[in-house]
């Protein structure tokens, strides 16, 4: 029988289901430092429950699991025409890198099916995720000095879906 939530599965026992409560207070122990610093710098509240807020707000949500454990999640935060796009992860994520980059890819087009246009805001210091993005075809259209809680500098990044 096949888990309801499981929505992708790939090679080495990685698939993306349905986000449960237990993925965001094992993730949010086990962040990226650069993913930590992020969530900091924007929010006054422990990690698990700055995670917590963007799993509700949220539709769709998701989690990434190797052989069962929780490595990442990401998702989209609607609003009016356009969504909040973010992704947060654990070292982990490394280790599936090529099936993780091909994988994104697909997910990116979905998110784009369900809203045209698509951001956020990412921390200067996190190059891999700036790497990452600009791979993907996001484009960083600001820079926004003295942002967030401390005043640190992040960019802001866009993706909207090509009508050609």
């Amino acid at each position: 029988m096949q888990d309801q939530n499981v929505l992708a599965s790939y090679d080495n026992g990685i698939i993306v289901r349905k986000t449960l409560l237990p993925d965001v207070k094992y993730i949010a122990s086990r962040l990226r430092k650069a993913d930590l610093r992020e969530l900091k710098a924007n929010s006054t509240s422990k990690p698990d429950v700055a995670l917590m807020t963007s799993v509700w707000l949220s539709n769709p949500c998701y989690t990434i699991c190797v052989y069962g454990e929780p490595i990442g999640l990401f998702g989209l935060c609607p609003q009016k025409d356009v969504g909040v796009v973010w992704m947060m992860g654990t070292d982990k994520v490394l280790q599936i890198k090529h099936t993780f980059l091909k994988a994104s890819k697909d997910w990116l087009k979905y998110l784009l099916e369900l809203k045209p246009v698509l951001f956020n805001f990412i921390h200067e210091k996190n190059t891999l995720h700036i790497k990452w993005l600009r791979w993907l075809g996001f484009s960083i259209i600001s820079k926004k000095e003295n942002f967030g809680l401390n005043g640190e500098t992040f960019y802001e990044f866009v993706k909207i879906k090509n009508h050609v």
